[in-house]
């Protein structure tokens, strides 16, 4: 029974071992790339998990393979940190998400949808505009919209109306359609009659907030935090899945190493009877 569960146990750990040598290369060749601090700074948690994945694997590995109890207990304990982690975030992701699209608003004629910042918990409220000054800062560093108003410079206004847009582009990089602001580019836009009375800003407070200057568009907007909302509530959807799928493997492992323990200490105290 102590060959197969340090054979099960060492199977799982060669395959997380496997997984996690291209992961730190990938994550690793993008903190590289990166040309900015923010980019580096996002990229840093992933070479990080990474590793942590690669070295935890290759101890549970070799723990398994050549029977070391003692290296295997630093497995178990490191398994069992990484468990309550890992539990702890996917509780706190579930406990913030938002299903539906409350913070989403379909634009008749317009192939892209405008955001709000209504609708999501007010923990993920707080944190955004709590750091909204940093999280501008890199929206700006990681040229947003320069890339959307570089790939799109061409378009006439009906092409870029039914041109769809990814929710920062929409929600940062070009007034609100209610505004009433008539197209020049992607990034400019002119005030007209309609657009520039004070009832229109009264209605929505972003028309006084956006400028045709590149470093300030609608990074200030509410549709703009309403964006970095929408995206961030659909990662922690997606870590919350991601997280429940990691969870239930990392217990099988957990358990398949508690049996490989107890099997191995018994081996071990039969071993010493017979001398």
């Amino acid at each position: 029974m102590a060959h197969v569960s340090n054979c099960l146990l060492a199977i799982f750990n060669l395959l997380s071992l496997l997984l996690s040598i291209p992961m730190v290369v990938a994550a690793a060749w993008a903190w590289r790339v990166s040309a900015t601090h923010c980019g580096r700074f996002l990229q840093a948690p992933l070479v990080t998990l990474s590793v942590a994945v690669l070295v935890i694997s290759a101890a549970g590995l070799l723990g398994a393979a050549l029977r070391l109890t003692w290296l295997t207990w630093a497995y178990m304990a490191a398994m069992s940190a990484a468990i309550a982690g890992i539990m702890a975030a996917t509780a706190l992701a579930l406990a913030v998400v938002r299903e539906g699209r409350s913070g989403v608003e379909a634009i008749p004629g317009k192939a892209y949808v405008e955001f709000r910042a209504e609708g999501y918990s007010e923990w993920l409220r707080n944190r955004v505009f709590g750091h909204w000054d940093t999280m501008k800062r890199c929206l700006i560093q990681e040229n947003i919209c320069r890339s959307m108003a570089d790939d799109h410079a061409a378009m006439s206004a009906r092409e870029f109306y039914s041109k769809p847009l990814n929710p920062l582009q929409s929600g940062c990089c070009k007034p609100p359609n209610e505004c009433k602001f008539e197209y020049v580019s992607p990034t400019k836009w002119r005030a007209t009659d309609k657009s520039s009375t004070a009832k229109n800003n009264t209605i929505n407070p972003d028309c006084g907030a956006w400028s045709n200057d590149d470093n300030i568009l609608c990074y200030n907007c509410e549709s703009c935090k309403g964006a970095m909302l929408f995206q961030l509530n659909l990662s922690l959807m997606k870590f919350g899945a991601v997280g429940i799928i990691i969870l239930s493997y990392l217990i099988i492992v957990f358990a398949v190493g508690c049996c490989a323990l107890r099997n191995n200490r018994k081996q071990d105290e039969m071993k010493n009877g017979q001398r």
